[in-house]
Parts: structure tokens; sequence; C-alpha cells
């Protein structure tokens, strides 16, 4: 109805519909009107039958509280009202007043003013009685008038009171707003919490889902002989109370002796007289349940307080959930960045047991255990031996290494590794009793097995152990280990890799310098007996023949030269060319290059620039190796410079100096300056380019350079020339 819509509008929210049934039954009419305008906004229906004119007349018509007036008094009655409410003061009105039959009857008026918090008018409330006939006007005034004063107090204290209830509400969704810190919101939710209801307790217990159990995990107003008593309390499923609040309902219980969810020695214990316990429900997932809880002799908690309560428990259940994803989110950042560790240290191992080593430790450090260690299986005999461990005392760890254990003897333990990557087991509870005793003297309580695996084929187990700690491993940890029994894996696999590759690589070097060796052998026996021919040892020899010869000792120089390079290649890769570190002057280095490449320099007729400074810093280094690159660095620039000029020159450039050789010849692409440093790469790399060569020279130059601590690098264009730049450190330098 509009006159209902009207005043639901202007009263206050929750306590209209009460305070219009208390009016009702009032024999006389009580009104509701804005101080401004004086315009009705709430008329009980006696009006309708004091004064003949329907209830919804007197709320739609803007001046009808003027109209009620007989014309004479009208304008006196209000100039006072109005006067009377502008000062805030209470008054009463006696005027005549004009019925809908057109009567004139004599009505009291006694107004009420209802001011805001700043102390300004709202709203006005009063009561008209007829006081036409003089049947006991004063009695009947009397009565209404303390009818009207019982019925605007008791909607007041109900106003106040759900006032003060919905800032209680409005301070806990504070609390908890803005906060992921669930101690520091269940600490004040708590505190408000008794106060608004109020009891003299309040606890939050949390379903733990690793213990399948709900736990006392905050409280307020415990007394500190209860609290121990407090924190390990817990009600697991199958009891009523836990029940009760896993099937979403809350449990009231206002006469500890007449009941049955909790054990009456548990509520005698801690004092109980009555509480109130609610479940934490959000989305259809119960994560706790609130308690509040009374210990005095005063009446249990009203349906007000429960629903208080509940509305409460709402918010804590969106906090619990704000904070569970938060903390996922957490975990998230925790196990991501363990495994970014562990991933980053086991890459970087290609050593096997260097990198068993390492993971026992980390194994220790990323999951908070107290040892840790690592058993492979051996092809050979089908069975397990420890290889590597972390956090056991020395010589325990010795005899361990010793074990070899069959693969029956550990099923009980490996067929649940076959299914899962992570499997935990107490000690206790295993069936081999050697095992057991094995575990008894190692000081095992708990281990986590993670499978270590080469395909789908398991090659070990890996292990996270507590000495002497029975709680189990958490799933966050869990994760952890599964992340890190794949990296494990693949860390081992590729070490077993390189491990392999270095054998062959190994193989490969050994053959080569001795299948170098037996070539160069007989070349140089060739070699020898050419040299005769062309001396004349044998008789004398004709022109033709000379010529032949000549073309032979040629081929067979550049076939020894390729022997020894790759001989000198093998001997690098195998690690067999020890460094010779010594004070060396450059100018004195480059004066010797120069005379030991002059045969070269002048056969080729090219123009020659040594550009050499009197003082140049000295270099601590191996200055064979270095006259190796460098007379590899002229002889490449004398094979691809057909006219023009080679210049070699050295200047010092921070704490470098920098040696250089450069041509005028064809120059190298751009594509191909990435590759020219790499074994058997040419910057011509077709089978019919100009210049010989197996493409060795500058992968031994950039070689032997790093292992002087150095650099070589190339600057060129095609058509003009290139520049080769070798830097070392100056001696001294940092």
């Amino acid at each position: 109805m509009k006159a209902e819509d009207e005043y639901q509008k202007a009263a206050a929210e929750g306590t209209a519909w009460r305070y219009r049934e208390r009016v009702e039954g009032i024999d006389a009419v009580v009104w509701e009107a804005h101080p401004d305008t004086l315009r009705f906004v709430f008329v009980s229906q006696h009006a309708e039958i004091m004064l003949g004119y329907p209830v919804d007349h007197w709320l739609a018509t803007p001046d009808f509280f003027a109209q009620l007036i007989y014309p004479d008094d009208r304008e006196a009655m209000l100039a006072r009202c109005r006067s009377e409410t502008a000062q805030g003061h209470d008054h009463r009105l006696e005027y005549r007043a004009l019925t809908a039959d057109g009567r004139t009857v004599w009505l009291r008026n006694s107004v009420r003013v209802v001011r805001d918090a700043t102390g300004r008018p709202e709203r006005l409330r009063g009561l008209i009685v007829d006081i036409t006939e003089l049947r006991q006007p004063e009695k009947i005034g009397r009565q209404l008038s303390a009818a009207l004063e019982a019925a605007i107090a008791r909607d007041t204290s109900d106003r106040e009171r759900i006032e003060r209830q919905m800032a209680g509400l409005l301070d806990v969704a504070k609390d908890i707003a803005g906060s992921v810190d669930l101690d520091a919101i269940l600490e004040r939710v708590q505190r408000h919490t008794a106060e608004l209801l109020p009891c003299d307790r309040v606890a939050t217990f949390y379903w733990d889902p690793v213990r399948k159990t709900f736990r006392d995990i905050a409280r307020y107003g415990v007394p500190a002989a209860l609290l121990a008593d407090a924190v390990a309390l817990e009600f697991a499923p199958g009891t009523p109370i836990a029940d009760e609040l896993t099937g979403g309902k809350t449990a009231l219980v206002n006469d500890a002796a007449d009941q049955r969810l909790v054990p009456a020695a548990l509520l005698s214990h801690f004092g109980i007289r009555a509480f109130i316990a609610t479940p934490l429900a959000v989305r259809g997932r119960v994560l706790g349940a609130l308690v509040a809880v009374r210990t005095t002799e005063e009446a249990g908690f009203a349906p007000d307080q429960v629903r208080l309560l509940e509305s409460i428990a709402h918010h804590v259940a969106i906090a619990f959930e704000t904070t569970e994803l938060y903390r996922a989110q957490q975990e998230e950042a925790q196990i991501a960045a363990a495994l970014a560790r562990v991933g980053r240290e086991m890459i970087s191992l290609l050593d096997t047991p260097a990198l068993l080593d390492r993971l026992c430790q980390l194994t220790t450090e990323v999951l908070d255990c107290d040892a840790s260690h690592t058993i492979l299986w051996k092809p050979e005999g089908d069975s397990f031996v420890p290889v590597a461990a972390y956090g056991y005392p020395a010589e325990l760890w010795e005899a361990l290494r010793l074990l070899v254990l069959p693969r029956e003897r550990l099923a009980e333990s490996l067929a649940p590794l076959e299914q899962n990557e992570v499997t935990q087991q107490s000690m206790a509870d295993l069936s081999d009793p050697g095992l057991r005793l094995l575990g008894k003297e190692l000081g095992l309580t708990v281990a986590m097995g993670m499978a270590l695996r080469r395909g789908r084929q398991m090659i070990g187990f890996h292990s996270a152990c507590r000495l002497g700690r029975k709680e189990p491993f958490t799933p966050q940890q869990e994760r952890i280990a599964r992340g890190m029994a794949q990296l494990a894996s693949l860390a081992l696999e590729n070490a077993r890799l390189v491990e392999e590759l270095d054998r062959a690589s190994r193989l490969k070097s050994d053959f080569v310098a001795t299948m170098s060796h037996e070539l160069r052998t007989p070349l140089n026996v060739i070699v020898g007996y050419n040299d005769l021919l062309l001396d004349g040892a044998f008789g004398s020899v004709s022109p033709e023949q000379s010529e032949a010869l000549l073309r032979m000792e040629g081929s067979a120089a550049q076939l020894l030269e390729l022997i020894n390079t790759t001989l000198d290649v093998s001997r690098l890769e195998a690690g067999r060319l020890p460094v010779n570190l010594e004070e060396v002057d450059p100018a004195a280095l480059l004066r010797e290059v120069d005379a030991e490449t002059r045969d070269l320099q002048e056969r080729h007729g090219l123009q020659f620039t040594w550009s050499i400074p009197p003082l140049l810093p000295r270099l601590r280094t191996d200055p064979v190796k270095l006259k190796i690159v460098l007379k590899n660095l002229i002889g490449n620039a004398i094979k691809f410079t057909e006219h023009g000029s080679v210049t070699v020159n050295a200047a010092p450039l921070g704490n470098n100096l920098e040696f250089h050789v450069s041509d005028t010849g064809i120059g190298i692409a751009p594509e191909a300056q990435s590759v020219i440093f790499e074994p058997f790469r040419q910057a011509d790399g077709s089978t019919t380019r100009r210049h010989g060569g197996v493409g060795l020279g500058l992968y031994i130059a950039r070689r032997l350079i790093e292992m002087l601590g150095g650099t070589v690098e190339v600057h060129s264009e095609v058509g003009k020339g290139a520049t080769f730049c070798v830097s070392l450190p100056i001696a001294g330098a940092e």
C-alpha cells in the first residue's frame, strides 16, 4: 500500500512494522510527519474512525494537517507547532477540527520531536485524542499519553540496540577489509564479538584438511589456566557438534546441563553455561566455526544474538577464503621459487657425484627435513645401493654405503613409487623387520620417497627424512618434492649423457692423436727421401723430375701441416696442452715473430708493415702459444691477400694489450664471421674454393687465446680486407 510504503521510507529500517503493530491497537490516532512540511507519512487506522477521512487522504494531501484545524484556530496552532518544532521542544496542542461529515470536534495533539545525531529535528510523532466529550478526559489522556510514551520508549530501545549491532557489524567488516593477516583479523573480530553479544569468551575453530578435525586456532577471554587446554581442543567428524557444524547448522545451547552436542565434562572443565557455535561457511564449504561462550548465571542467548553471530561468522568466513587464496598464491610463489632454485643448481652440475651430493643438501634446506639420501639401481646385480647422503653422522653413512639391497627387499617401498612420483612412509609401519631396524639405527621416523626415472624406467629413489620428528610432510612439501624428483631425474640424465659424450670425445681424441702420430712418422720419411732426391744423393735429376719432386715436397708439407694441426686440436680437446706463464716483453716477441716469418713474407711479395711502439706494457702469458696464434693470423692474412699489404701492430687499451693483424685481401662476409672460429669451418666452404686448408687454424687460435685469458675478434668487409684483434690482460691488471 502507498501509505505503508511512505511510512517505511520515513521510519527506521527494521522497526517500522513492529511499531505499527503496537500503535494500531490504541484508541487514538498515532501519526508521524515531516518537521518542515508537516506532511503526514504515517497515520494509524483509528484516524478514519475518529474523523472520517480515509488514511490515504491523510497521506496524499500535502497540507492536510492545516485543513484539519478549524479555520479560526488554524493560524495560531500552525505557528505554535512550527515554533516549538524549530526549537526541538515536545509540545501539546488543543484545537477544534472539522470531521469528514462536517462536525466540529475538540482534539488534543501531543507532539514529540525526534532529532537526528546532530540535534536537528528529523521527524514528528504524535497522538491525537478526541476530547469533545468530557467523560474522564484527563484519565483517558493520561492513559493514552502513557501508552504512547511506552511505545516510543520501546521503539527507541530497539532502534538503539539495532544501531549498536549494525555499528558493530560495520566494525567487524572494517577489521576484515584490506588485511590478509588472519591472526590479527581474528583477534579484533573476537574482541568486537564479545562486546556486541555480549559474551565472556569467543573462539575460532578451523577445519584442518590434513588432520581431518576442527581445531582451535584463536580465542578471546580464555583464562591463562585454561589456555593450553583450549589450544589442544579438537572436534573430529562423528562427534555431535562436528556433525552439526559440517551440516551447516548453528548450534545453540542455553542450558549446559540439558544438551547432547558436547560432553558435559568438557563444558564443566571450561566453566561453560551457554554457547553458540555457528559454521564459517562460504560457497557451500565449511571452513571452520565461530563460538561464543557465557560462563555466568545470566540468561542464555536470544534469537537476535544468534543471528548477529551468524552475520559476523559470514564476514569471518569470507576473510578465511580470502586468506586461503592469498596463502595459496604465496605457496605457489614459494613452490616456484624453491623449484627454480633446485633447477638452477641441478642444471649447473654435470658431474654425477657432485650433483647427488648437492641434491641431498638442497633437499634438507628446501623441504625442512633433517637428512636426505639417494639410492640408485645397479642393473648388473638387479639391486639398489646408496650413493649419496646428507645429514647423517659420517661413520653411519660410511657403513650405509656398503649396503646392497636386492629389489625384492625394497618391494614394499618401491610399489607406491611405481604408481606415484612421491610417497610418505612411517618407518614404524614397515613390515620388513630388517628395514625397521635399519631405520631405527639411522634415527628415521618419517621418510618421503621421490622416484628417479629415465623415461618410464625407475633408476632409483631419493628420500627426505625426519629424524625423531613424527609429523608428516605437508601437501606443499609434497608438491615441491614431486618437482624436485623430475628435476633430479632430468639432471641425472643430462649428467649421464655428458659423461658419455666426454668418454666418446676422449676416445676420439685418443684415436686422432694415435692416428696423427702414426701418419706423421711415415710422412716424415717420405719428406726426408724427397729432400735426398732433390739434393742429388741418389744421382742427378732432370729439370722435369726436379719440378715433380718440388710439387711432391709442397703437397707433403701441406699434409704434414694438416696432421700436426689435427694433433694440436686433439691435444687441446683432451686438455693435454699445459700453459707455461712468464713475464713477456711484447715488443721483443713481435720482433721474433717478424724474423721467424720473414721467408713467408718474402715468398709472397706483399708489403709488410710492423708498427711496434718502443714502450709496451709487459704481459704475463705463455710466449710460445701467443707466437703460434700470431703466426697463424699472419699466415691467414698472406693466404687471403694476393696483392697489397699486411700490417701488424700492438697498443694498450685499458687493462689489456691488443695485437692487430690487418690485410687488404678479399675480406669476410658478415654471415661468415660468426663461424670462422669453429672447427672445420671456412668463409668459403665450397668444394671448389681457391684457398686451401681444413679450417682448424682460427679454431686453434681462439682456443689458445681463451686458455691465456684473452679474446680474439674479427672486423672485415668483403673486398676491403680483414683485421683480427687479439686482446690479452696486462701483467698485474685485475
